[in-house]
């Protein structure tokens, strides 16, 4: 009986001692584990820009439908596109962006090198299997305006 408790005492252990916590997923992993890509949710902006003595912060809502369903693909390596599925203009490229990308060694930037364009960063701020929300800071006319952009995996 005692041999059999002991044997029971063992696999117990040896269960209760297993790996149960996955091993987090790289930042790569999880920008390129939207294997359909990263579809915009959300364009904020601040300061307020004005259009037509309107206050505006929200950009998504006065987007055109066929640029909200634009498509960012990190592909394995280091290469990216941005898809336009429903073009607003038959004329459109389909793919309207391409490129490099890198990170930066804390994780937390993302360089995007736009072939044949000037490369632009976005300040990762959250990144799970679900939400990719970032920031990017343009001046214009000598006001810094912080973009705020959240992407969700395309359906």
């Amino acid at each position: 009986m005692k041999k059999f408790i002991a044997a029971v005492w063992v696999v117990v252990v040896m269960v209760s001692c297993g790996d149960d916590d996955p091993k987090p997923k790289t930042t790569e992993e999880l920008l390129q584990g939207a294997t359909r890509g990263w579809v915009t949710t959300s364009v904020t902006i601040s300061p307020a820009l004005s259009f037509g003595g309107t206050s505006i912060t929200d950009l998504f809502s006065i987007l055109d439908a066929c640029d909200k369903d634009d498509v960012v693909i990190f592909t394995s390596g280091t290469n990216y596109s941005i898809e336009n599925p429903q073009k607003c203009e038959a004329s459109e490229p389909t793919i309207w962006e391409s490129g490099t990308w890198t990170l930066s060694a804390d994780k937390k930037t993302i360089r995007f090198v736009p072939t044949g364009d000037s490369a632009y960063e976005l300040q990762i701020q959250e990144l799970t299997e679900s939400t990719l929300r970032g920031t990017v800071v343009e001046t214009i006319n000598g006001v810094n305006y912080t973009l705020t952009q959240t992407l969700q995996p395309r359906k």
